[in-house]
C-alpha cells in the first residue's frame, strides 16, 4: 500500500479512522456547527498522529446517499480558503505532514461540498453505514499491511474508527452487518454523537468493544475527544474510561419500512435477509419482502 495516511516517523503505529457526518449539514443547527465541528475534529487527528512515532490517520465523510475518502488522497489541490491564511507551512511552524494533511483534507471536504450542493435534487437517506463501511475497509487493508511484522491477534491495538455524527442511518440491518464485520477484524467503533442519542451505535460500542459518548452541543468537543477518544486500545486499560462492557445499550428493534427506521416491541422479520418490519407492513400483506425479494407466507 503506497500511502496510509499521515506519518511521523517509520515505527509502526496506530490507524485511526475518522468518519465525519456531512449528512446533517441541511440541518440549521448542525450547519452552522459543522465549521467548528471539522476544525475541533481536524485538531484531535493532529493530536492522534503527534501522539507516537508511526501513528497514522484517514477521514471519511458520508452525507446522503454518498461517501468520500477526504484523506489520504492522491489530489495536491489546494483549499479554496486555507485554514491558516499561509502559503506554506514554514510561515505557520507546523509539522510538514500535519500541514500537508489539513490542506488536503479541507480542499477534499470543500470538493465533495460542492458535489452535494449540486445534487441538491437527488437527496437520500443519510449514508453512514457505507461511510463505516468504507472506513472499515480502509482501514482492513491498513492491518493486511503490517501483519507480516505484527502478531494478527494484535490487531485490536492497530486499528480503530471513530465516528463523529448527529444523525442515524435509516437501514438499521447494514448497520449492524458492519459492526459484526468490525467485530471479526477486531476493530473498535467509537462513536461521539452530538445532540442526541444513537441506539445503534451504542450497539456499536457494545459489540465492537468500543467507547460510546454524548455532548449537546459542540461546544468542548475537542476537549472530550482528547480525554475520550485520543488513548488508542493498547492504552485505555490504564485509563477510567466509559465501559462498552457496562453501556447500557437500547436494543429495541428498528423496522425497515420507515425513514428514519420506527422503533418496535414486537414486529415481523424476512427469514431471508432479517429484516424487521412493523405491523403496518404486515397490514398490508405484501406478497415478497421489499428488501431482498424473498417470498412471504401470510397465515
Amino acid at each position: 500500500m503506497a500511502d496510509v495516511g499521515v506519518r511521523i516517523g517509520d515505527n509502526t503505529g496506530t490507524l485511526l479512522t475518522v468518519v465525519l457526518d456531512c449528512a446533517s449539514a441541511d440541518n440549521p443547527v448542525w450547519s452552522s456547527a459543522f465549521s467548528s465541528i471539522y476544525h475541533q475534529v481536524i485538531t484531535f487527528c493532529n493530536s492522534h498522529v503527534a501522539m507516537k512515532s508511526g501513528n497514522t490517520v484517514a477521514l471519511v465523510a458520508f452525507a446522503r446517499g454518498q461517501t468520500e475518502l477526504l484523506y489520504p488522497t492522491n489530489n495536491n489541490e489546494k483549499p479554496d480558503c486555507d485554514v491558516t491564511g499561509k502559503d506554506g507551512n514554514e510561515d505557520t511552524g507546523m509539522h510538514e505532514g500535519l500541514f500537508h494533511f489539513n490542506q488536503r483534507t479541507l480542499a477534499s471536504l470543500q470538493r465533495f461540498q460542492k458535489r452535494l450542493a449540486q445534487e441538491q435534487e437527488t437527496l437520500k437517506p443519510p449514508s453512514m453505514s457505507a461511510g463505516l463501511s468504507r472506513a472499515l475497509c480502509y482501514t482492513n487493508r491498513y492491518l493486511e499491511s503490517v501483519i507480516d511484522v505484527q502478531d494478527e491477534t494484535q490487531h485490536t491495538s492497530l486499528g480503530r474508527i471513530l465516528v463523529v455524527a448527529s444523525s442515524e442511518d435509516p437501514r438499521p440491518l447494514n448497520m449492524i452487518n458492519t459492526f459484526f464485520a468490525a467485530q471479526s477484524k477486531r476493530v473498535p467503533i467509537d462513536t461521539c454523537f452530538i445532540a442526541g442519542s444513537s441506539g445503534l451505535l451504542q450497539q456499536a460500542a457494545k459489540i465492537t468493544h468500543g467507547i460510546y459518548s454524548e455532548l449537546p452541543s459542540e461546544r468542548g468537543l475537542l476537549v472530550h475527544l482528547l480525554a475520550t477518544h485520543l488513548a488508542d486500545a493498547e492504552d485505555r486499560s490504564f485509563l477510567a474510561l466509559p465501559e462498552a462492557d457496562g453501556l447500557s445499550v437500547d436494543h429495541t428493534g428498528l423496522c425497515s419500512c420507515h425513514q428514519p427506521a420506527k422503533r418496535v416491541e414486537t414486529g415481523y422479520a424476512c427469514s431471508d435477509c432479517l429484516n424487521i418490519f412493523c405491523d403496518e407492513t404486515k397490514k398490508k400483506k405484501p406478497k415478497q419482502c421489499p428488501n431482498c425479494g424473498g417470498a412471504f407466507v401470510h397465515t
